[in-house]
C-alpha cells in the first residue's frame, strides 16, 4: 500500500506529528524527521514531493510501524543498593552540527558501591541556522532549559548537575569573564549562567566541562544516522548511557575550562570572531 501512495508534505508532516513524545524518548528519531521535513521547505502544502525524497520518506516512515514493539525503563529509581533516594547526579549532554542541535539528560543514584546507576531522564533537539560554535552554544543554552525543568518538576530531589559539551568554543564563551562578546554570543552567556544559577544556586565556576566527541550521546541529536527504532529501546546505549557515565564524579573522564590550552581554543577564528576588538592604547612618555 505504501509504494502506491504519492506523499505530499502535508502528509508527511502530518505522519510525522502522530508521534508524541514529549519526554523525548525517541528524540534521535524525531530530529531525523525534523531535518526530513527541514527539506520540504520549498514544496506547497498539497505538492507531491519528488521521487528521489518519496523512496527516503516511505523508507523512513516505516520505522514508525516498529515503535510499539519498543519497551523501556519507566522507573530511572534502581530497584536496590541505592544509596540516598533524595539526591540523585544529572548528566546533562549537548551537541550541536551544522542544521541541529540538542541536549539530553541522564539521571543516575549513587549506589552503595560508590558508582552510580544512569538512565535517559528527558531529552530535546532543535534545527539551527547558526554557525557550528553558534549551534554549539545555542544547545548548551537548551540544555540549561532542560535541566531547569527537571529541578522545578522535582523539586523534591536535591540534585547535583553537570553540564557537558565536546565544543572548546563554546564551553570558552560559557567561562569568559573578561572579553567583550557580541550581542549573538552575550546574550545566550547571560541565558546560561542565569538558567544555571536558578538551577544550582549561585556558583563561583559555571559546572560546564569537557567530554570527548566520541563520549557525548548527544550527538544523535545533531545530523542524521539512520537509527533503527529497536536500537533506542530498553538496554540500549541511548537508554542506559555509557558506561563512564556510571563512574564517581570524580572519576568522570571530563575537562575543566583550566585543563584546555588557549592554543586550542583560539584555533577556531570563530571563537575570537565573536569578541570586539580592544581600543589601541598608547603610553606617552612625560
Amino acid at each position: 500500500l505504501m509504494a502506491t501512495i504519492s506523499l505530499t508534505r502535508k502528509m508527511c508532516l502530518s505522519k510525522v506529528a502522530e508521534l508524541y513524545d514529549p519526554e523525548g524518548l525517541w528524540e534521535p528519531i524525531k530530529l531525523e524527521y525534523k531535518l526530513a521535513l527541514s527539506q520540504l521547505n520549498s514544496y506547497g502544502w498539497e505538492d507531491k514531493i519528488s521521487q528521489d525524497l518519496q523512496e527516503k520518506w516511505k523508507t523512513s516512515l516505516l520505522k514508525l510501524v516498529e515503535l510499539p514493539k519498543v519497551f523501556i525503563d519507566r522507573a530511572v529509581i534502581p530497584d536496590h543498593g541505592v544509596v540516598d533516594p533524595t539526591k540523585a547526579r544529572l548528566l546533562v549532554l549537548v551537541d550541536a552540527a551544522a542544521h541541529a542541535g540538542g541536549a539530553a539528560v541522564y539521571i543516575g543514584y549513587k549506589l552503595q558501591d560508590g558508582s552510580f546507576s544512569c538512565k535517559l531522564l528527558t531529552s530535546k533537539s532543535r534545527i539551527y541556522h547558526g554557525t557550528i560554535p553558534r549551534n554549539e552554544l545555542s544547545a548548551l543554552l537548551l540544555g540549561t532549559e532542560l535541566a531547569y525543568t527537571v529541578c522545578k518538576a522535582l523539586s523534591d530531589i536535591q540534585f547535583e548537575v553537570i553540564f557537558l559539551t565536546d565544543s572548546t568554543v563554546a564551553l570558552s564563551w560559557a567561562h569568559n569573564t573578561e572579553k567583550k562578546l557580541k550581542t549573538y554570543v552575550y546574550n545566550r552567556v547571560t541565558s546560561i549562567t542565569r538558567l544555571i544559577e536558578w538551577t544550582v544556586g549561585p556558583v563561583s565556576e559555571l559546572p560546564i566541562f569537557h567530554i570527548p566527541g566520541e563520549s557525548n550521546l548527544a550527538d544523535l541529536l545533531t545530523k542524521f544516522h539512520d537509527i533503527n527504532v529497536m536500537d533506542l529501546g530498553k538496554g540500549s546505549v541511548w537508554q542506559d548511557g555509557h558506561p563512564w557515565m556510571r563512574l564517581p564524579t570524580d572519576q568522570l573522564p571530563i575537562s575543566t575550562y583550566a585543563d584546555i590550552s588557549d592554543s586550542e581554543i583560539n584555533r577556531s577564528m570563530e571563537y575570537t570572531r565573536e569578541y570586539f576588538n580592544e581600543p589601541h592604547t598608547f603610553c606617552i612618555d612625560a
